[in-house]
């Protein structure tokens, strides 16, 4: 407000509307703002009524000439009327980019006592994408402020546009309101109390410039403002580069959820420079071409609140992610923020929060930059592809105890989890030390207690143990922070640690791989009693595994024949084979009582193949002695039958006691011709020795205490010297010689003599 004194007369001009009623002007508005469908400008209408409180003293009076508002810079056809006259209105410049001042000039000193209503009205238009004026007009979209001059509950705003709009505002004043085909907002005070000042943007959906584009195998739409190909072109090109650095950097494959993203000055309305929305799945941003604010807001398809559980994490990521992207691409990354921890609007970063809207105020000066300034802290040291594996497993769920896509996933990652994971996978020893200056209250100070040496307990574990992971028993405790039940189970563990290696070594030695079952037996023990029995179990493994190696080696090893044979014959192939089933089963008992018996066998399968060898060739020489031995009794009863008997011409049967009907025979005793009635036995007129080699005879060829008296049909026919004198057969009751019957004796076949 300036003020002049005039022969006792003070003026004021362009009354500052925050000290109006108590310097004497009071102050109530009615503003109204609309939108028009395809329009190239904003209507703007504010009607004011102002009222001299001032009183006079003594030969002193107070007046006020003329009003000042604040209106978008650029505003076109600025008119003032009051009760349908005309009043002077003159622009002046503000310290705000995006407004100037329209002073109107009253028609008379206002004095004491007296009020004046006028009216204000102008046409809001753009300025061009990416000037410091923030006001924009295009078919489709318009971005503006709007201002409600007045005494605290004393004014009222309002913006009127069309259904198919989508208006957003800067307050949280405003309550809208749909009839019809109109879509109305409206404020009837301000948050402070004083004026009402907002930035308002209205969007129409379906008027935008659509560009398509595809990164990879996934479509998305970039959304600009009619005529602002400008932007299209930089989003499009700049997320083709960056979006692969950016899936490098993080590990993980564009998660492909992505829509478009959209070009809207409203996000300043919230104090940011974009914003992405997974609901939607959009990313939202300015017109400035950014590159670092465009790939920070693309990282969000990544780290954001879904992931992880606190803001100083995927905001201070995004930033770290951005900046790295900027450099891989050929930008200039900005400096790392060289904030403080004692900066204004400190305090722990586990306590800053997103309020709603996205403007959390002056908290952010300070969240931003000390997110980001952690984010490279903790990363210090640490490769991009040691950063992408950490972040791999944080998107995942993973704990640093546990192989990716374990059983140990803890949902969203927490900064406990987060510590664990940077520090398990290559990031900075010291990262407890960078959270508990930058990120944590003395409440989550205290969670670090004990963590130290619980995690130097199981890193011995884990170097001990070879390529597996400790027991579930430890990793459990580890991953739940509990860090005094993790220490008893490690010392529990101890023994066992070597012998997992010892396992492993084992099936090395051989080119066995561990089967899962036998793994199992180590990472999965958590019961107390499993932990206690872990270094026996690990033994039995170790034997186990050093037995189904050699049973292995023994069913392939390289032998002669009679060693593939006496392997057929031990079944060394079929025990390997069972110990090495009963192994991948986790049967350790089973698997190594196969694989010795397999391991045994094998070394003797030699001596075996001799053995049967030895012995099919004693059977095949029995058999053929046997089968020479039967070829030449044959050829000696065909001799004696074709020498002695050539004059049988019929009746001769084969069995020795049928009556036959002979023709010239010639009887030799009761055997009636009987053929080899006896083993190795000739006809009595064909006596022959038989060697005393021979097997199965009977009388001399006997030991002398085997022999025995020959019966009437086991006469021993070839006994020549110690056999008694020869039986006679009675016929008729006389005896007979039958030496000496002889053919010539003999009148018909059979005789039987009275």
């Amino acid at each position: 407000m300036v003020a002049a004194a005039v022969a006792g007369v003070v003026g004021f001009a362009g009354a500052l509307p925050a000290a109006a009623a108590q310097d004497g002007l009071t102050v109530s508005s009615e503003s109204v703002y609309t939108v028009t469908a395809g329009a190239k400008a904003v209507k703007g209408e504010i009607t004011v009524t102002v009222k001299n409180v001032t009183p006079s003293q003594g030969n002193t009076f107070y007046y006020w000439a003329d009003y000042s508002i604040p209106i978008p810079k650029g505003s076109k056809n600025i008119k003032a009327t009051s009760q349908g006259s005309a009043l002077t209105v003159r622009t002046e410049s503000s310290d705000y980019p995006s407004e100037i001042q329209a002073v109107v000039v009253f028609p008379a000193r206002l004095l004491y006592g007296h009020s004046l209503t006028f009216t204000l009205s102008f046409d809001i238009v753009g300025a061009p994408p990416r000037s410091s004026n923030l006001t924009r007009l295009s078919p489709g979209y318009a971005s503006f402020t709007v201002i409600g001059p007045g005494d605290p509950g004393a004014m009222k705003v309002t913006v009127v546009a069309p259904k198919s709009y989508e208006v957003d505002s800067s307050s949280k004043e405003f309550t809208e309101d749909v009839s019809g085909d109109t879509r109305t907002l409206s404020a009837t005070q301000s948050p402070g109390g004083d004026w009402f000042w907002a930035l308002v943007t209205a969007r129409d959906p379906r008027q935008i410039d659509e560009t398509p584009l595809r990164i990879g195998d996934n479509a998305l739409t970039l959304e600009a403002y009619p005529g602002d190909t400008e932007w299209s072109r930089f989003v499009g090109t700049t997320m083709s580069k960056g979006v692969p650095v950016l899936e490098r950097l993080v590990g993980t494959p564009w998660p492909g959820e992505l829509r478009r993203v959209r070009e809207d000055s409203s996000v300043r309305l919230h104090g940011l420079g974009g914003y992405f929305d997974p609901q939607d799945d959009e990313i939202v941003i300015g017109e400035d071409l950014d590159t670092a604010l465009l790939f920070h807001e693309t990282s969000h398809a990544w780290v954001n609140g879904s992931i992880f559980d606190a803001r100083w994490m995927y905001e201070g990521l995004a930033e770290l992610l951005a900046q790295k992207a900027v450099k891989a691409t050929g930008g200039t990354p900005d400096a790392t923020p060289t904030i403080a921890r004692d900066a204004p609007h400190n305090q722990p970063l586990s306590q800053w929060r997103e309020l709603l809207g996205g403007d959390s105020g002056d908290p952010d000066t300070y969240g931003y930059p000390a997110s980001q300034r952690v984010m490279t802290e903790l990363f210090k040291g640490a490769s991009d592809a040691e950063m992408a594996a950490i972040l791999k497993a944080a998107l995942a769920g993973d704990t640093a105890y546990d192989y990716a896509g374990g059983t140990l996933q803890r949902g969203v990652t927490d900064w406990r989890g987060f510590l664990d994971l940077v520090e398990s996978g290559g990031g900075n020893p010291n990262s407890a030390q960078v959270l508990s200056t930058w990120v944590l209250d003395d409440d989550e100070k205290a969670q670090l207690k004990g963590r130290p040496q619980a995690r130097k307990a199981y890193a011995a574990i884990d170097s001990a143990d070879g390529a597996w992971l400790p027991p579930m028993g430890l990793r459990l405790p580890m991953t739940s922070w509990s860090f005094e039940k993790a220490q008893t189970v490690a010392s529990q563990i101890t023994s066992a640690a070597p012998l997992a290696q010892a396992v492993q070594q084992a099936a090395k030695s051989g080119g066995l791989t561990v089967p899962k079952a036998v793994v199992q037996l180590y990472e999965a023990a958590e019961k107390d009693a499993d932990l206690r029995a872990l270094a026996a179990t690990m033994t039995a493994a170790r034997d186990a595994t050093t037995d189904v190696v050699g049973a292995t080696a023994a069913a392939t090893e390289q032998r002669n024949i009679l060693g593939d044979l006496g392997a057929r014959v031990l079944g060394v192939e079929g025990d390997a084979q069972s110990a090495a089933t009963a192994y991948a089963a986790g049967s350790l008992a089973e698997a190594s009582t196969t694989g010795r018996s397999a391991i045994e066998n094998g070394r003797r399968a030699t001596l075996v193949g001799v053995a049967v060898v030895a012995g099919a060739l004693l059977l095949i020489g029995l058999l053929v002695g046997v089968v020479w031995r039967w070829l030449r009794r044959r050829r000696s009863v065909a001799a004696v039958e074709q020498a002695e008997h050539s004059g049988v011409a019929q009746g001769i049967g084969l069995d020795p006691l049928e009556v036959q009907e002979l023709g010239d025979p010639l009887v030799i005793g009761a055997q009636q011709l009987g053929e080899d009635l006896g083993g190795d036995r000739l006809p009595l007129d064909r006596l022959e020795a038989v060697a005393s080699e021979e097997v199965g005879l009977e009388g001399q060829a006997e030991q002398a205490r085997d022999s025995e008296l020959a019966g009437t049909l086991d006469e021993g026919v070839e006994q020549t010297g110690a056999q008694p004198a020869t039986e006679q057969v009675v016929v008729n009751g006389e005896s007979a010689d039958l030496t000496e019957v002889l053919p010539e004796d003999m009148h018909r076949p059979a005789t039987d003599h009275p």
